[in-house]
């Protein structure tokens, strides 16, 4: 079940049975938003007030393991860029406000995308990824920066650190002509950045 708690009250809210007891997880936003991924391939926007669904789409995958998402970012012109994995792979998809596909991608094997930010102007899109080597991927992973076209091409794909830095400390912002990340070295505990 998926179910909507108010630590105040002590309380359920609402619930929803779930097809699956096998899902990929929830993300809120600020907005009243919430993602969901399912474990059939589908990607929910959810009122996370209600429960009730705005929209949802099929993520076409050739993958049995469940859709994951990891980060949502709507630009200036309503514009919605989610980021996850489905299985060993990441994906990016670009809706309309109303859930139409823009365009959609999918990385090659074991590269997973976890942040994702877009200037909204020329619509260039940047997602911060990991190189998955197993559990402890977030740990010790090679870390990519990838951009994207406003349609969709993929314009690169650079790796920004080598191993050892830990991407679960990290952040990501961009503008329309620069890349910030910023995240924490374990081996010196110092932070790094670039542009």
């Amino acid at each position: 079940e998926l179910i909507a708690y108010d630590p105040v009250e002590q309380e359920r809210v609402w619930e929803i049975p779930q097809p699956s007891h096998y899902n990929g997880g929830l993300l809120s936003t600020s907005s009243g938003l919430l993602m969901q991924g399912d474990a059939e391939g589908m990607f929910r926007i959810r009122d996370a007030i209600t429960g009730e669904v705005l929209w949802d789409r099929t993520l076409d995958n050739n993958s049995t393991d469940p859709v994951v998402c990891n980060d949502v970012f709507i630009d200036n012109n309503d514009q919605i860029y989610v980021v996850g994995n489905v299985g060993d792979k990441g994906y990016i998809v670009k809706y309309t406000a109303e859930g139409n596909i823009i365009w959609q991608k999918e990385t090659e094997q074991d590269i997973e995308y976890y942040q994702v930010k877009s200037d909204g102007e020329t619509e260039q899109t940047v997602v911060l990824s990991v190189e998955d080597f197993g559990p402890f991927a977030l740990n010790d992973a090679d870390i990519f920066l990838s951009k994207y076209s406003k349609n969709g091409d993929l314009v690169f794909r650079r790796r920004i650190s080598k191993g050892g830095d830990n991407l679960g400390a990290a952040c990501l912002d961009a503008d329309p002509s620069f890349y910030y990340i910023m995240f924490t070295c374990p081996a010196t505990h110092t932070h790094s950045h670039v542009r």
